[in-house]
């Protein structure tokens, strides 16, 4: 969440929220469902992550490179 500088997210059922703002987004498109609106034009990066023996994997490249839109 860039404009609120929120750095982590939880799960609630079907949707991300972050858990500096408490805005929420769908687990799936990260659409903005409700909360800050100016987080919600700033939805969370999609970084293709795959699930591997219940671990969730995502490239460390692209952690690497990603940088802050705002």
């Amino acid at each position: 969440c860039e404009p609120c500088r929120g750095r982590t997210f939880s799960l609630a059922g079907e949707t991300l929220v972050c858990d500096t703002c408490r805005t929420t987004y769908d687990i799936e498109t990260h659409e903005f469902i409700k909360g800050a609106i100016v987080c919600g034009q700033y939805p969370p990066e999609y970084m293709e992550p795959t699930v591997d023996d219940g671990q969730i994997i995502i490239d460390l490249n692209k952690v690497l490179v990603w940088r802050t839109r705002i």
